[in-house]
């Protein structure tokens, strides 16, 4: 579970710095900077997703 402990971790992580950087970029989210995160962020979501389905599938079959 640790692995999934370090995802979730990094992906506050990159919550918290995007939200940081809405607010300096006077919410400019069409920044290069912002984007760059969010591209980031959607990396991180998809791999946790495709764990998470790998693991339930991997419950599923013992």
């Amino acid at each position: 579970m640790l692995e999934i402990e370090e995802i979730l971790n990094k992906v506050e992580e990159l919550r918290a710095k995007l939200n940081k950087l809405a607010e300096e970029k006077n919410e400019n989210l069409t920044d290069p900077e912002i984007i760059a995160v969010s591209r980031e962020l959607d990396i991180l979501l998809n791999t946790y997703h495709k764990l998470m389905t790998y693991k339930m599938e991997k419950f599923r079959n013992e």
